[in-house]
């Protein structure tokens, strides 16, 4: 900081440039071009004014970007649309299911990220097994290729548990909305998706259809459970018992339920009864029983071939001394069974109501470690239970609209299956349109489109995908949800998921043109925007956060963050620029109409302990304070200075009037200011107790011949009216002894501007005829 003391030449005060200079001179910096950005608020409103209040219902909203096909044949990039209403409603969200389901998507972010950052990407897994053909190291490629395949599969994992955590967080009034119902349909569709594209390990994917198949219809109903085992006191006679009840168990793979109701079913006195049928019943418990611990140790051939042993041992000769009729309708029904759990497709078909569930039973009951078979068991499946769901957009409920997408998984119709998840939740729509294209099953929908003779590598590498479409549509839909801005950046900064030609100008156009409509809480928030903006080197637009974030500090109080923010808005290279001049405007504002006029008015500092510190050099070494703040502050503090000389008699009245002077000739100080300043020579003037010479009694005459000549006519108006609100808002008591108010007295202190013009020449024409007396 310049010495406050020493001469004029210390006080500086930055110009602001005239209109003229500003039109004139042009912003050559690369930054942010105009970096505008289009408000597109009709495209997404709705009838109900609460749809923009959730970020559930945000990511719903229609903005009519290009079609899919559309773009992936053309160069034209998705153009962003923000909504200032809907991004404002989305500021302060308190509902407790909203912040799940944003934490929900930031997890999903994370999840992908990693694997970008782990080097789990598209390039790497498509690198060697690319259509236009490499040579490769085959058996370190494929081993390299599956643990990348398996890190995937347990992304998508993470993804389904993230999932499943935010619908068990749903409080019970949500559960009838259509938001909720969505999610979970969006649900069934992941474990669709996992139980037939990502579950890593062939072994799993039975108990995943399982799961799957289950929580999207599950069986048997309660009610049927409840007539055969609780409303009847031997349940194993009921007739519904072992062909419906039993059988749907079965049927659906829920081996501890079936062992469960078969000892809760009664059947034990049969042991005394019908020593032969409690036999056969207790065979086909103890095969239940020990399904699933054998097909998990890999010994399902092994169970399979007692199941079948179990099977014919029914069917021959052997049971002909149970005569009972009811007792041989048993054993018959439990033939079916074992011809269910050895993998009969007839008898299968027979105990099944839906496709879904005989592909399940298939999946569980023939051969389970092969996966070509599978296709099979779809094929089969739907051949003796045709769908009676309307496919696609045609479908009449929900349920129809989930039921025909898992079709399309099984079909490998990934796309409509992509755009009914899209239907269901835009988000998990995108992520996982990325993890399929990890696992290559997209590669055959850009080969028409995309891919001729003369593609290179290269070209293959940077073209436009599917899941850069969703990923990019959803990063725009993060950035109307302000807690979700982070994951929208994060997104189009990937040059792994935004890959193709031209996505990352683009993608910093676009970042460049929303940062300024961002809404920094806290000055975390703003250093992590002025990090972007530093990384994509948006110069422009780093000046227009830190505007705002002047104009917030200022409404805050924080005078001092205020001007740090608005001086960062200046470039002494470079005088154009609207954030240039508006800044500036601030600064001096701040300076003047703020510190100093407050300082002035009051006859003392002003009530700032950072500012007061600051021009009193009383801050740690590593305080850094910008050069324009320093030289900006410089006429406080030498104000400042003045008023902390008014005590101290050590000091000569010409060395405390300086510093008045030194003010009073500043070319840049508002002429408004000067007549309060001429007022503080009052108490000088006064006193016989201050010897003034005649040299320095002539500049004081000087200043005011100055301000008289050179002040014009709004000028002085302005000045009349801070020198009126200093007599007349200022409580007397708040007054300090050394107040030029107070020691000139009330009663002649001079009413307006021109007394004390006035007053202040006839004192030194006293002073003046004084001195020569003397």
């Amino acid at each position: 900081m310049p010495e406050l003391d020493s001469k004029f030449d210390d006080i500086e005060m930055i110009q602001l440039p005239d209109d003229d200079e500003e039109g004139d001179t042009n912003d050559f910096s690369i930054s942010s071009e105009t970096e505008g950005i289009s408000d597109s608020q009709d495209s997404s409103k709705s009838n109900n004014p609460e749809d923009h209040s959730s970020p559930l219902r945000i990511f719903k909203s229609d903005r009519e970007y290009i079609d899919l096909s559309e773009w992936l044949d053309s160069n034209e990039p998705l153009s962003f649309k923000f909504d200032k209403d809907q991004y404002k409603k989305s500021i302060d969200i308190s509902d407790s299911f909203d912040q799940n389901y944003i934490e929900y998507v930031n997890s999903m972010y994370k999840t992908i990220e990693k694997l970008t950052t782990d080097g789990i990407t598209r390039l790497d897994l498509e690198g060697d097994d690319s259509p236009i053909g490499l040579i490769t190291n085959d058996t370190g490629y494929r081993a390299s290729q599956a643990f990348k395949f398996k890190k995937t599969d347990e992304s998508f994992q993470a993804i389904v548990e993230s999932l499943q955590a935010l619908i068990n967080s749903a409080p019970e009034d949500k559960h009838d909305s259509l938001e909720f119902q969505n999610l979970q349909h969006t649900f069934y569709t992941l474990q669709c998706l996992q139980a037939n594209n990502f579950y890593f390990d062939l072994r799993r994917k039975p108990e995943l259809i399982l799961q799957w198949v289950n929580t999207f219809d599950p069986k048997p109903d309660s009610d049927l459970l409840n007539d055969v085992m609780i409303n009847n006191p031997k349940p194993y006679k009921h007739p519904q018992f072992w062909n419906t009840c039993l059988s749907q168990l079965i049927i659906r793979g829920l081996f501890t339920q079936s062992n469960d109701v078969i000892g809760h079913s009664g059947y034990q006195e049969l042991e005394e009864t019908c020593p032969e049928l409690y036999s056969i019943i207790g065979d086909l418990n103890s095969l239940l029983e020990n399904y699933t611990s054998s097909a998990s140790k890999g010994h399902f051939t092994q169970w399979k071939l007692l199941a079948c042993e179990f099977r014919d041992s029914l069917s021959g000769g052997q049971n002909e001394s149970v005569t009972e009729p009811a007792h041989r309708l048993i054993i018959s029904q439990i033939y079916d069974l074992a011809c269910i759990i050895t993998g009969l497709p007839k008898t299968i078909s027979s105990y099944c109501d839906t496709w879904y569930e005989m592909y399940l039973a298939l999946s569980l009951y023939q051969i389970r470690d092969n996966e070509e078979v599978y296709e099979d068991y779809f094929k089969t499946a739907i051949a003796e239970h045709p769908p009676v769901v309307t496919l696609g957009e045609d479908a009449e409920n929900i349920d129809e609209l989930s039921e025909s997408c898992f079709i399309n998984i099984l079909e490998k119709n990934y796309l409509k299956a992509l755009e009914t998840l899209h239907e269901f939740d835009p988000p998990t729509a995108a992520y996982v349109s990325e993890l399929l294209e990890l696992k290559l099953v997209l590669r055959s929908y850009y080969f028409d489109s995309t891919i001729t003779s003369n593609t290179s590598f290269q070209d293959l590498l940077n073209r436009r995908t599917i899941s850069e479409y969703f990923l990019t549509r959803h990063a725009f839909d993060c950035l109307n949800v302000h807690d979700l801005v982070p994951v929208g950046i994060g997104l189009l900064l990937n040059d792994v998921v935004c890959r193709s030609n031209n996505s990352s100008t683009v993608n910093r156009k676009t970042i460049a043109g929303f940062l300024p409509h961002y809404h920094c809480k806290t000055n975390d928030d703003l250093e992590w925007a002025l990090t972007i903006c530093a990384n994509l080197n948006l110069v422009s637009t780093a000046r227009e956060l830190y505007y705002q974030a002047g104009v917030k500090s200022l409404q805050d109080g924080y005078n001092y963050e205020a001007l740090n923010n608005f001086v960062n808005c200046y470039d002494p290279t470079l005088l154009s620029g609207e954030n240039h001049s508006e800044g500036m405007k601030k600064v001096h504002y701040i300076i003047w109409d703020m510190i100093f006029a407050d300082s002035l008015v009051n006859n003392r500092p002003v009530n700032d302990e950072l500012i007061n510190n600051i021009v009193d050099r009383n801050v740690a070494p590593n305080f850094k304070i910008h050069p324009v703040i320093q030289q900006c502050l410089s006429p406080y503090a030498v104000l400042k200075e003045f008023y902390n000389s008014l005590p101290s008699k050590d000091i000569r009245a010409a060395s405390k009037m300086s510093k008045l002077i030194h003010l009073l000739q500043f070319n840049y100080l508002p002429k408004r200011f000067a007549p309060l300043l001429l007022a503080q020579f009052l108490p000088f003037l006064l006193t016989n107790d201050n010897k003034l010479l005649v040299p320095e009694l002539v500049v004081i005459i000087e200043l005011i011949d100055s301000y008289e000549t050179d002040c014009e006519d709004k000028e002085s108006q302005e000045a009349a009216k801070l020198y009126s609100y200093s007599m007349h808002n200022v409580e007397e008591d708040d007054l300090s002894e050394y107040d030029w108010r107070r020691v000139v007295g009330k009663e002649k202190v001079p009413k307006d501007v021109t007394d004390l013009i006035t007053t202040l020449r006839n004192h030194i024409t006293a002073k003046i005829g004084k001195v020569f007396i003397e």
